[in-house]
């Protein structure tokens, strides 16, 4: 629903650039900037991946939102800061 809210107060961007508006309005609106900064200092210490994995499934589950937008708000908030990416065992081109 977040993702068509975001549709619908975009009407004048199409295609792609609508979809990609939509996710993010979504991303901001479930999994706001607050909560990844903090969900990334958490995951910061924990050194086990799948520990870090756990915590972030954790998280999600807290919130009744899906993994992937959680994760993506955490790349996203290290993005915009140029900090390193958190090690989800992904591979090096991910």
């Amino acid at each position: 629903m977040a993702h068509e809210l975001g549709l619908s107060l975009s009407p004048e961007l199409t295609d792609d650039a609508g979809e990609d508006f939509a996710d993010s309005f979504a991303q901001a609106l479930l999994f706001p900037e607050a909560q990844a900064a903090k969900l990334r200092a958490d995951l910061q210490v924990i050194r086990a991946v799948s520990s870090r994995i756990t915590c972030l499934l954790a998280e999600a589950g807290k919130h009744v939102i899906s993994p992937s937008t959680v994760c993506k708000a955490v790349e996203g908030y290290k993005a915009a800061r140029n900090l390193p990416k958190t090690d989800f065992g992904q591979k090096a081109d991910s």
